[in-house]
């Protein structure tokens, strides 16, 4: 007996680390914690798989392919929460040292400070979707990757537009958001920030006004309710001459009130931050002439409950202090020095440079804009003896639209290598913020995208790119209709005249989301689950199976017509091989009825 068992006790033995080797996981309980060398602990909040293996080093621990590692640092994970679109961490504490969550899946998060939970996805600056969700109870740093270096980054508030932190990507792309407010599950969008300059109206090159400390007020008309409105003011100081926009929408439209010791104050209205960026301040010592307005209006268009739109402008040669900007190189354009909207008397005041030329330019609700001419200040005009303009006739509207087109191909003569090429071309340069993505035509299912390209309008003016989505396109529609979409921001002319001569006035960026078809093969393409090749073939056999039939007909001509309707229809509906020239079904028409009308006359001869 025991000669039996032995033999049996030596191979169970030799088994054993045969079994524990083949084993690749094991159930961790809820409560369990893992820690680090570097004191990082991570804790389940539910029975979690753990892949068994070398899971720890000195400073990160390894769970669900989602690496942690940092310092004096704890976090909390739900089972089926670590992988997928969504990386869910919550009960984190940072404080007084930093975690980084990587998931093999996504890009990578750090966090320090007072971030409490996340829940982040695959980060895409300037996609504008959702990338992160955060919650923490007093000032955090979150370190984003991805991001363009050099360039200015914002966390941004996706259902206001506002700013919440801003930060400068280093070298390497990481941006270090290290005032990320307090908030409870608030959602971010990471797009690009820009700054606000404060220059010198005069002299040229309107050096930046960082000698003395600038005081500003943002004042921006808001809707609280359907029945209630009001304005939000926000106030910021510099003393280098540059303002973040955090805690600002990044496109809306402000009332700004500047002060600074040494200069006169001024009311600014800046309609569009990627249209002008720059506030300009005149100095006391420069020769200076202090204006009251008065618009008179006699045609109705302007009137104080219009929303009416006053601004001063002046040419500015933007490349005397940007030599990089060339898009105004060796030009001026107008940019506003002073603005605000009227009210009841429709009287405003503005401090202006002597003797120098500006540009008046009234506009209303409806976005008619009319120019009021050339104005060279050259004496006080106080309060009871206003420079009165008058707007007497109805200019005709002018609507002017700087041409632009796109289109998209795809390749699909090669199936395993298939390109998605897409050209777009703006030739007045008046497009930023360019994005695209590649969709199934009958639904929403995104098979590549959204790209996103954050431009100025030089870049965006002609852009090229090809994109392969071989691996993305079911096999089904492998050979049928694709949709391409395109958004992107672009300057719009307004209605109105300037000064009569058909100039016309171009100011806010607008939102414009376009798509087109690609490879379109029917309207019914891909909603029947039989491969192409098998429907192509059922179709052509229906056709022979007609074309049979229709030899026991009396009147070929009108069966030759029919067999043609049915052809095309069936080629609408994307069923025929696409091979087929869609023109030669309205030649192989044009046969059928000749005959048609051919025979009938023969038999009524």
């Amino acid at each position: 007996m025991n000669k039996r068992i032995l033999p049996i006790l030596f191979v169970l033995l030799l088994l054993v680390p045969l079994v524990a080797a083949a084993a690749t996981s094991w159930t961790a309980s809820a409560g369990t914690d893992f820690l680090t060398d570097s004191s990082v602990e991570v804790s389940l909040l539910s029975d979690e798989e753990i892949e068994s293996g070398d899971l720890f080093t000195s400073t990160s621990v390894k769970l669900q392919n989602v690496t942690f590692h940092g310092n004096n640092a704890t976090a909390s994970m739900y089972a089926n929460q670590w992988n997928g679109t969504w990386t869910n961490v919550s009960a984190m504490s940072v404080v007084g040292g930093n975690l980084t969550i990587n998931p093999e899946d996504k890009n990578e998060l750090s966090f320090a400070g007072g971030i409490t939970g996340v829940n982040f996805t695959n980060i895409i600056p300037s996609d504008n979707a959702i990338d992160f969700i955060y919650t923490s109870t007093t000032l955090g740093t979150i370190v984003v990757p991805n991001t363009t270096a050099g360039q200015q980054w914002g966390m941004i508030d996706p259902n206001n537009n506002v700013g919440l932190d801003v930060a400068i990507s280093n070298a390497t792309g990481y941006t270090h958001f290290d005032e990320v407010p307090v908030k409870i599950n608030q959602a971010v969008t990471i797009e690009p920030l820009g700054i606000l300059f404060i220059r010198e109206e005069t002299p040229e090159p309107h050096a930046i006004i960082n000698s003395t400390t600038v005081t500003l007020k943002f004042y921006e008309d808001v809707d609280f309710n359907e029945f209630e409105s009001g304005v939000k003011i926000v106030s910021k100081t510099t003393t280098n001459g540059q303002i973040d926009l955090t805690g600002l929408p990044v496109t809306s439209e402000f009332v700004v009130i500047s002060q600074a010791p040494g200069y006169h104050p001024r009311t600014t209205l800046i309609g569009n931050l990627g249209f002008q960026n720059t506030i300009f301040l005149l100095k006391k010592s420069q020769p200076s002439t202090n204006t009251h307005i008065q618009v008179v209006d006699y045609t109705g268009n302007y009137a104080p409950d219009s929303d009416i739109t006053f601004v001063i402008k002046r040419p500015i040669n933007i490349t005397s202090y940007d030599p990089g900007n060339v898009t105004f190189q060796g030009l001026s354009t107008y940019l506003t020095m002073s603005g605000d909207h009227l009210g009841n008397p429709q009287v405003f005041n503005a401090t202006l440079n002597t003797l120098e030329r500006y540009n008046l330019e009234v506009s209303n609700a409806a976005g008619d804009v009319r120019s009021l001419g050339g104005f060279v200040p050259t004496a006080e005009r106080p309060t009871e003896n206003p420079l009165i303009i008058e707007i007497k006739t109805t200019d005709a509207k002018l609507t002017i639209e700087p041409g632009k087109y796109w289109n998209a191909t795809l390749n699909s003569t090669d199936l395993s290598n298939q390109f998605i090429r897409l050209k777009y071309n703006d030739p007045a340069q008046r497009t930023t913020n360019f994005t695209w993505w590649v969709t199934l035509w009958n639904n929403d299912t995104i098979l590549w995208g959204p790209s996103s390209q954050f431009c100025n309008p030089i870049d965006c003016g002609e852009l090229e790119a090809a994109e392969e989505v071989s691996g993305a396109i079911p096999s089904l529609y492998a050979n049928r209709t694709l949709s391409v979409h395109v958004q992107f921001w672009k300057q719009f002319a307004q209605s109105g005249v300037i000064d009569g001569s058909g100039q016309a006035v171009f100011s806010d960026y607008t939102k414009v989301t376009e798509n087109k078809l690609v490879n379109k093969q029917g309207l019914l393409s891909g909603t029947i689950p039989v491969d192409e090749f098998w429907l192509n073939t059922m179709a052509i056999a229906f056709l022979f199976l007609m074309t049979a039939g229709a030899g026991a007909m009396t009147n070929k001509g009108f069966a030759g017509v029919v067999i043609v309707v049915v052809a095309w229809s069936l080629d609408a509906f994307g069923w025929m091989p696409p091979e087929i020239n869609p023109l030669s079904y309205g030649f192989a028409m044009t046969l059928a009825v000749l005959y048609w009308f051919g025979t009938s006359r023969t038999k009524g001869n």
